[in-house]
């Protein structure tokens, strides 16, 4: 096969992907070089057209809209437009397969996407990812502390932005790729993320856990948030330091900020991760690396009760699932328990990722996509998942969000069309 695999990339996942695609013998061209806060660069493919390379370069520059003057910022908008057009023309002629990552195509409002339809292309659309589906109002990553709230209206209209884009994907889109825990605004069927898995590139003989000892002289806690607030981490620390002043020989390590790289060579000295608090996803990319390298995960969430029948068969047993509150006691299981049995329970971890999410495995899932050969009970319905919690938030910022959206809105501002969806909402803040 000969795809085009961009725009956008997401934590390593458009290079695992890219990675596995060419070990089995088919041609990328990735537009997905766009730079990473956390040094997730696809750097594979090194003999790409010159035109792909242009188009590349203008994403980079693109990626830092900060540093950019409003007249540089428009400028590089209209030259990332001219080579999408360009990079589209080309491809007709090229390419058979399309996978498009975090709901971005080459196009504005996706319109190539009608362009490959009549085409007759294939297109994967993969928004699967978090935020680029997820209900504002449930997503915890526009928020920097637990005194900021996103104003009603503002939740509204962004809302609906996200459901105009949903719209235009799935009227063109071959497949969709997406998630359960924020498929609100979906109305066709469509493929769950995480039971595709994530394309992790299995660590080299460099990072690999030391030779473990039962009794701890400490027990090594490792935390790398890309978002402090969503992740909890001030949460996560508040009860650390309490064990710590309980007496607990606990060595944590906080590393934010820093390329991926660094945090991997971290990782084969930690006893122990603790991803996040506030989690719709039982895996994701740092805890499928952390479990690639051996080490047990704690994924904290508030709605695990609703999400776990959605769950690929295996996953409840890699990472430690936990409520937010019981992150102390867990944490004391887990010294109480000593270090042979967390060295197992990452054993178990790593065999699941090895086995089933790694770059070839998942690539395949995409070929068999490409190739049409997916059943149809692979496939989830929108409107039969209910799942309210979200992600990055408490129960409290949570409740209040929705609470303030149904008191400016009503039903009309949860957006999403599914009536058991909606009842769910409604009965958390109790109406």
């Amino acid at each position: 096969m000969r795809i085009l695999l961009g725009e956008i990339e997401v934590a390593g996942y458009s290079k695992g992907l890219a990675a596995g695609l060419i070990e089995k013998g088919h041609q990328v061209y990735s537009l997905s070089n766009n730079t990473h806060p956390f040094g997730y660069q696809d750097n594979l493919i090194s003999s790409q057209p010159k035109l792909i390379s242009r188009f590349c370069a203008v994403m980079k520059q693109l990626n830092n809209p900060s540093q950019l003057s409003s007249f540089r910022f428009f400028i590089l908008r209209f030259k990332k437009n001219f080579y999408g057009t360009i990079v589209l023309f080309w491809s007709l002629f090229v390419c058979d397969t399309y996978i498009f990552n975090f709901g971005v195509t080459l196009l504005p409002r996706q319109i190539d996407l009608l362009v490959l339809k009549v085409f007759r292309k294939t297109t994967i659309v993969n928004i699967g990812f978090g935020s680029d589906l997820r209900l504002p109002f449930i997503n915890g990553t526009y928020l920097t502390s637990e005194d900021s709230h996103l104003p009603a209206n503002e939740n509204y209209i962004v809302s609906k932005v996200i459901e105009a884009k949903v719209k235009r994907i799935e009227k063109w889109a071959a497949v969709i790729v997406s998630c359960v825990n924020n498929c609100h605004l979906l109305s066709r069927p469509f493929l769950d993320f995480t039971h595709i898995g994530i394309p992790v590139l299995l660590p080299d003989e460099n990072i690999k856990r030391e030779s473990v000892d039962n009794d701890f002289d400490s027990l090594n806690i490792l935390h790398a948030p890309s978002n402090s607030f969503s992740k909890g981490t001030e949460t996560i620390e508040r009860v650390i330091n309490r064990l710590i002043e309980d007496g607990h020989n606990i060595r944590y390590v906080k590393m934010q900020g820093v390329a991926n790289t660094e945090v991997m060579k971290h990782l084969a000295q930690c006893d122990l991760v603790v991803d996040q608090l506030y989690s719709d996803t039982p895996m994701a990319t740092f805890a499928s690396e952390a479990s690639a390298v051996g080490v047990p995960c704690i994924v904290g969430g508030i709605g695990w009760g609703q999400l776990s029948k959605y769950f690929r068969k295996g996953i409840n047993e890699t990472t430690i699932l936990i409520h937010p509150d019981e992150l102390e006691e867990k944490l004391l299981e887990c010294i109480s328990s000593g270090r042979e049995k967390l060295h197992e329970r990452g054993l178990k971890a790593k065999s699941f990722v090895e086995a089933n999410w790694n770059a070839a495995t998942v690539s395949d899932y995409y070929l068999r996509i490409a190739n049409n050969e997916i059943e149809e009970a692979e496939y989830f319905d929108p409107s039969k998942v209910i799942y309210s919690y979200g992600m990055g938030l408490n129960e409290g910022a949570l409740k209040s969000n929705l609470k303030a959206i149904y008191e400016e809105y009503g039903e009309e501002g949860f957006v999403t069309k599914h009536q058991g969806q909606i009842r769910a909402f409604k009965k958390l803040i109790g109406v």
